[in-house]
């Protein structure tokens, strides 16, 4: 696994956040009244021919959080314990912690 840099990412952290992905389930959804935070990151998983597979933007903040599916239009909430498995930290992802 490469990071987008070409950089090598730790396979561990890396099956942890498909094994996320595989599993993700939304704990609701955000409305047209609803004011969303800004966004916080984006998470992209592409194959070997670099062609995106999935790509998530999450928003900042405390508590839940929003999540949109590249091409969806739906705003889905999903806990915040959660974001930090798909979002990990770049130390993290890289095996520096």
């Amino acid at each position: 696994w490469v990071m987008a840099d070409g950089s090598e990412a730790d396979g561990a952290t890396v099956r942890s956040l498909l094994g996320e992905l595989a599993r993700m389930d939304a704990s609701g959804f955000y409305g047209a009244q609803d004011s969303l935070p800004p966004l916080g990151g984006s998470v992209r998983a592409m194959d070997p021919a670099g062609d995106t597979l999935v790509r998530l933007d999450l928003g900042t903040g405390e508590g839940a959080r929003w999540v949109r599916v590249e091409g969806d239009s739906i705003v889905y909430r999903i806990p915040s314990w959660r974001v930090s498995r798909v979002l990990p930290e770049l130390s993290t992802l890289r095996g520096e912690g």
